[in-house]
């Protein structure tokens, strides 16, 4: 099911290593009985999936396309969240992975999203696997209609 759920991702143009800064950092974790995890690729970095083990999530993965990239060139180096408009849904940015780690860890995560910096990446995670790709594509949606908005461009 991790394989096919990666194989998905990919096909999506969401793992988009050219885009990432570390492409070990891109891959796919569920959640199975007993706190175990299924990961793909198995090379996960470790830090990735400490944090997505943290969040006590059914799934999650990591995304980086050219519409994040796109994002990241835009961002201000402040910014500390992304507000879609009309929506008003507001999209929380992290500095880094370890962030992520620490806010899980204490609970202070929430959402379903975050944008991290550093790894110029964004978390997207569901408790619910098959809605995790609907959820993906949601997102993509959302982010491209800032970008858009940002660039001054019609979605």
């Amino acid at each position: 099911m991790v394989r096919y759920m990666h194989k998905q991702c990919e096909s999506s143009g969401w793992m988009n290593r050219i885009e990432c800064t570390d492409p070990s950092m891109l891959g796919v974790m569920i959640k199975l009985v007993d706190d175990q995890h299924s990961i793909h690729p198995p090379t996960l970095h470790p830090t990735v999936l400490e944090a997505m083990s943290l969040l006590d999530i059914a799934i999650a993965f990591t995304m980086s396309s050219e519409i994040t990239s796109t994002l990241f060139r835009h961002m201000s180096p402040y910014q500390t969240e992304i507000l879609v408009q009309p929506q008003g849904i507001k999209i929380p940015i992290v500095e880094s992975m370890e962030d992520v780690i620490y806010l899980a860890s204490t609970k202070k995560m929430r959402g379903a999203s975050c944008i991290v910096r550093k790894e110029r990446l964004v978390l997207v995670w569901s408790n619910s696997v098959e809605n995790i790709l609907p959820h993906g594509a949601e997102l993509e949606k959302l982010l491209l209609e800032t970008v858009s908005f940002a660039l001054g461009i019609l979605a």
